[in-house]
């Protein structure tokens, strides 16, 4: 099976959920962004927070596909919005991937 081809905005990567140590990255950046969504300041300013999350995304993705992959993502932009879109596109195109070995499987 090819590995699945992962591109949003600059960054292109591939994806082999086949690979131990990407499914162990994905986890575990999908934990730590979930404790900081928890830990998240809720107190300060809805500006203040927005940043916090984006700070988080960016986190997951460079855990996910390596040091300033988010750079190469999002260049200087933050919007929450944006990086929900592309986790989206990442879940999407990992489904459509293990949909693919599962059907392989199969055969």
């Amino acid at each position: 099976m090819q590995k699945m081809k992962f591109q949003f905005g600059d960054c292109t990567r591939q994806i082999d959920l086949s690979d131990v140590e990407f499914v162990m990255n994905y986890e575990q950046a999908i934990e730590e962004y979930e404790q900081g969504v928890q830990a998240l300041n809720r107190e300060a300013s809805p500006s203040a927070q927005l940043e916090q999350i984006c700070q988080l995304f960016f986190a997951m993705f460079d855990k996910i596909f390596g040091e300033n992959s988010a750079e190469e993502m999002f260049g200087t932009t933050k919007s929450v919005a944006l990086c929900t879109k592309a986790f989206t596109v990442l879940i999407r195109s990992m489904d459509k991937y293990a949909n693919n070995l599962r059907t392989e499987a199969k055969q």
